[in-house]
């Protein structure tokens, strides 16, 4: 026969019992202990360093396997781009604005440039005034050379 136990011991058994039926009545109602979530600050700040860096990268490189006159243009692009952007911040209607063509005023000697010596490009806008009239205006941007920060030189 197994010896007698002593009242604490006795105590402590039967609380754990009780313990015991109330999780099982628990999991038999469907209440289940909440998850433990773990942190997803670590992986968010991770994914935004990884954007900002893979973006800052992609703005100075052109696309691969482009040769030097192709990347010429793609730079050029990019910094026609640009320029219509700052112009834009300008105007009064800047949806309604209408641009020289970039190609033809580059072909006219208004635009050109290289990323070693900078970037240039006078040419016209076309939008509406607060009264709704269109009004035609000239500009022009640039960059400093080996650089690619654009310039709003002027907007007349």
């Amino acid at each position: 026969m197994p010896p007698e136990l002593d009242a604490e011991t006795k105590a402590r058994i039967e609380a754990e019992e009780a313990y015991r039926a109330h999780v099982r009545a628990e999991r038999a109602a469907g209440v289940e202990a909440a998850p433990r979530r773990r942190s997803d600050l670590p992986l968010i700040l991770g994914i935004a360093f990884a954007v900002l860096i893979a973006s800052g990268v992609m703005y100075q490189l052109a696309p691969p396997g482009m040769s030097t006159v192709q990347r010429q243009q793609y730079s050029f692009g990019n910094f026609g781009a640009a320029c219509q952007r700052l112009v834009r911040e300008q105007l009064k209607a800047p949806t309604t604005a209408v641009f020289s063509n970039y190609y033809t005023d580059q072909d006219e000697g208004r635009a050109g440039g290289t990323f070693p010596t900078g970037f240039h490009w006078t040419g016209s806008v076309s939008s509406q005034n607060t009264f709704g009239g269109m009004v035609r205006a000239s500009f022009a941007c640039s960059t400093p050379a080996g650089s690619d920060a654009v310039q709003l030189d002027a907007l007349n």
